[in-house]
């Protein structure tokens, strides 16, 4: 209980570090040509339909370290960047409203971040892994094996 406690306790005064020195507030995520919201997803389904474009939808929550370290390390990097330009791309907080909630429910969401990549066509949503196995061991994708991940489940 005492090693629980002193955990937590750790990890809160991490993040109010981070806050006070200038970091950028997990809340900071505000990405160029996302769409956002339950709204934003209805229009970034009609966008990727009439496109014919593959459509990434993206799920997160401001508190979500991993989140922070996915936008950092993957959605930041230019390689991510200059692929996502050929994709229609959401992002949803499911605490951020009623509708918001209902879609993480329909796409089965169990934890941050969430990522599903829409095929452009028929076909069913696929789910995207941000993280690989090497040598048993679980890391984050580089740059250019995530852009491969998203080029397979897009069909190219």
């Amino acid at each position: 209980m005492r090693r629980a406690a002193l955990v937590f306790f750790a990890l809160v005064a991490t993040v109010l570090v981070s806050l006070s020195t200038g970091s950028p507030a997990l809340a900071d995520f505000s990405p160029v040509d996302w769409f956002e919201g339950a709204d934003g997803f209805e229009r970034a389904v009609e966008e990727a339909r009439s496109g014919n474009k593959p459509l990434l939808v993206y799920f997160r929550t401001d508190w979500c370290p991993y989140c922070r370290q996915f936008e950092d390390s993957l959605l930041a990097s230019e390689e991510v960047e200059i692929y996502l330009d050929k994709l229609v791309r959401v992002t949803i907080n499911p605490e951020a409203g009623r509708e918001e909630a209902q879609l993480a429910s329909a796409y089965g969401v169990r934890g941050y971040p969430a990522l599903f990549l829409h095929p452009p066509g028929p076909a069913e949503p696929r789910t995207i892994r941000r993280t690989t196995s090497q040598n048993g061991q679980l890391r984050l994708q580089t740059p250019v094996e995530f852009v491969q991940t998203l080029a397979r489940a897009a069909h190219e």
